[in-house]
């Protein structure tokens, strides 16, 4: 059984590129507009392995993320399109967290993937 995977986006188009690439990829996937869905869909999907952006609405990506690790093991990538600072790297760091900056290529995402994986 192949492995799936959350992708969380709150940009429709984005989020649907995400899908499908992660589909060509041979996994399984779910989908959440923001953080509050993703922690339902976590509780309703047991994904395997979660890709978040992180600016979203009512609940953003850092917050997933710590959400997550209360509960969770889970691989994650967080997508974001603007710089971070650096505290917020090294939490993201020590939450075991993949960063990858927009835009990002087909490969890229498959490296985070298989790296978080391996």
């Amino acid at each position: 059984m192949s492995l799936k995977f959350l992708i969380v986006d709150d940009d429709d188009p984005v989020r649907s590129l995400l899908v499908r690439l992660v589909e060509s990829f041979g996994y399984r996937v779910v989908h959440a507009v923001d953080g509050i869905d993703a922690l339902e869909m976590f509780d309703r999907e047991a994904p395997d392995f979660l890709i978040t952006n992180r600016d979203m609405p009512r609940l953003n990506g850092y917050d997933l993320c710590r959400r997550v690790r209360a509960f969770s093991s889970v691989p994650i990538v967080m997508t974001t399109g603007s710089a971070l600072l650096g505290q917020d790297e090294e939490e993201l760091s020590r939450l075991g967290v993949v960063l990858l900056f927009k835009p990002f290529d087909f490969w890229q995402l498959r490296m985070a993937i298989d790296k978080l994986l391996a």
